[in-house]
């Protein structure tokens, strides 16, 4: 796993490769990378975006915890702002 330390909270990062071994899918590379690349556009998982980073040795997948998609639940505290 990589972490991008340039950005104020570090967010994970994977490879494409990685992230096609890790979820067990069994599509071709290009077939998996362009469904992945339609969910990051989508941007449609609750709380959390994904982006397409190139580095250095390729397309990364980085995904976060986007606050502005959160739901703040418990009710007992504020959310921050």
């Amino acid at each position: 796993m990589v972490y991008d330390s340039s950005q104020p909270y570090a967010k994970p990062q994977r490879h494409m490769p990685q992230v096609r071994y890790d979820t067990g899918s069994k599509q071709r590379y290009g077939d998996f990378a362009r469904d992945l690349r339609k969910a990051i556009t989508r941007n449609t998982l609750p709380e959390y975006s994904l982006a397409e980073v190139e580095g250095a040795n390729g397309p990364t997948l980085s995904m976060y915890r986007d606050e502005a998609k959160s739901e703040f639940r418990d009710k007992r505290f504020k959310p921050p702002s």
